[in-house]
């Protein structure tokens, strides 16, 4: 079964599965980047519904923008927020 992705740059029509190759998780996470504003912190269900609309899997793709310092959160996980990117 081949599965589409959308193109870097644009946002999928539906949830997306989470791409297994490393390049395409990397433009997927990217884009769901540009769903957070700097400076604003999110509670865990602002993330959830924002992530819902692009991934199938939003709270994988929640760990994957912590994990790659995308997100940043407080340590009990009720605040989220962008972290400023170099």
């Amino acid at each position: 079964m081949d599965i589409k992705f959308a193109p870097a740059g644009v946002m999928p029509e539906a949830p997306e599965k989470i791409a297994r190759k490393s390049a395409k998780r990397k433009i997927q996470v990217d884009r769901a980047a540009t769903l957070f504003e700097p400076g604003k912190q999110y509670s865990e269900t602002e993330i959830n519904i924002l992530l819902m609309q692009l991934f199938e899997d939003h709270v994988f793709a929640r760990r994957m923008m912590i994990e790659n310092r995308i997100l940043d959160r407080t340590p009990n996980g009720s605040t989220y927020w962008l972290l400023e990117t170099n």
